[in-house]
């Protein structure tokens, strides 16, 4: 729990929504604590908020409630902005409003969004930030997850791209988050790096190769190659069609030549 003296911001966010950027978050606390509110709601404008709880503002554009679905009139309903259930709550706050908390619905369980109406009840500041849709769509099936993965992957692409890393076709290149890349690499279509990955400046990877936690070191060309938990050395070339199982290594300058198998430590 949080210590008793604890006089800052409680964020709230949900485990679902793998895209949600850091920049939005910051925006969130940054806009609750420079306004002052005693809860600030992170909203998004879908464009089919089925199932969401309505963002109900007054004529100055003002926060004036949430309004689920079940109960929202025709007009409510309409309404494309939408709560996340994610926000930023006042510490001092927040505990007093959870005790205000009941379960008297049919499912018997405590909801987030009555506490935004205790605190809009006891007249306190509320307020909204806005994220875009494609950072705040929930994961709950294995294609809403596939979706995510693509755009996380798109993302991963562009600040390599953005940081000198070729890459012939990004839509087929896949590269984790762990990975790390030197300068001046080039990534051929069809390449996969895995893992904790460490490719080294001015390398050739590919095409339709995959490197599992593997170690390349500069001026190396790796193509049509399978490696895991492998080291190749500085300016080696291996492949094409080569197969390096776990505690593979090929020394610098090596060339391994096709459909190699190479000796292990």
């Amino acid at each position: 729990g949080l210590p008793s003296d604890f006089t800052g911001s409680v964020v709230v966010l949900s485990a679902d929504v793998p895209l949600l950027d850091a920049a939005t978050v910051h925006a969130l606390i940054h806009t609750h604590a420079l306004a002052g509110n005693a809860l600030t709601l992170l909203s998004a404008h879908f464009v089919d908020p089925t199932g969401g709880g309505r963002i109900v503002r007054g004529g100055d554009g003002s926060f004036e409630a949430i309004v689920e679905q079940k109960d929202a009139s025709d007009e409510q309903r309409a309404v494309q902005e939408v709560w996340t259930s994610m926000c930023a709550f006042r510490r001092d706050l927040l505990a007093p409003a959870l005790r205000k908390l009941s379960p008297d619905n049919a499912q018997g369980e405590y909801y987030l969004t009555d506490v935004v109406e205790s605190l809009a009840a006891m007249g306190h500041q509320i307020g909204t930030v806005q994220a875009p849709e494609e950072e705040t769509r929930g994961v709950n099936d294995r294609w809403q997850l596939a979706m995510a993965e693509r755009e996380l992957r798109s993302r991963t692409n562009r600040s390599w791209l953005l940081n000198g890393v070729t890459m012939l076709d990004p839509r087929q290149t896949f590269v984790d988050v762990t990975v790390t890349l030197g300068r001046d690499v080039t990534l051929f279509p069809g390449t996969m790096l895995q893992g904790d990955t460490v490719v080294g400046d001015s390398c050739e990877i590919g095409p339709n190769t995959r490197l599992v936690d593997t170690r390349v070191g500069n001026g190396c060309v790796v193509e049509t190659t399978v490696a895991r938990d492998s080291v190749i050395g500085n300016d080696a070339h291996v492949g094409p069609f080569a197969h390096l199982s776990a505690g593979s290594l090929v020394d610098d300058g090596a060339s391994t030549g096709a459909f190699y198998t190479g000796p292990t430590d």
